[in-house]
């Protein structure tokens, strides 16, 4: 895919134009609810403050976050290749750098199965977090990512089928 087959639709546009703090994305399979909020979470890293610098997106493991984001030839980490690093395999997760407009963003894509691993999101202050399929993540993952939203002021965008 290329980022012109992508054909916007007003709720998509209308997603891409919301300035709130947390946006919460559901529909049934195939309805775009992760290209989109790819395509925000990638705006969101573009134009952050230069001191906004620690991102998260967490997957329900890393197999599906490898697959689906890393893998995927359609995700924003694939189609704007020109504006990060090459990511790297780290204790608990992957990494990579982002080239925002004002400073280099740090992404950790991290699984929701390793506590280890998502436990790392409570130790550090986020300027922007991802929950892809946020139904299917542990309940004490959710209390303490949406505990930091709202306390430490960062952004989330999660998406979930309507099941």
């Amino acid at each position: 895919m290329k980022i012109s087959d992508i054909i916007w639709t007003e709720k998509m546009v209308a997603v891409m134009n919301d300035p709130s703090q947390i946006l919460l994305l559901n529909g049934a399979t195939g309805c775009s609810k992760s290209l989109v909020a790819g395509f925000k979470f990638m705006d969101w890293l573009l134009n952050a403050p230069k001191e906004d610098t620690q991102f998260y997106m967490i997957f329900r493991d890393m197999g599906t976050g490898v697959r689906n984001f890393l893998d995927n030839e359609d995700s924003f980490y694939n189609l704007f290749d020109f504006m990060r690093e090459k990511y790297t395999s780290k204790e608990g997760g992957v990494q990579f750098t982002f080239k925002g407009k004002y400073s280099d963003k740090t992404v950790y894509l991290v699984g929701a199965d390793n506590k280890n691993s998502w436990s790392k999101v409570l130790g550090s202050n986020p300027d922007g977090i991802w929950l892809e399929e946020l139904s299917v993540l542990h309940i004490d993952l959710l209390r303490e990512v949406f505990g930091r939203a709202f306390s430490r002021k960062c952004k989330l965008i999660g998406t979930t089928n309507g099941g």
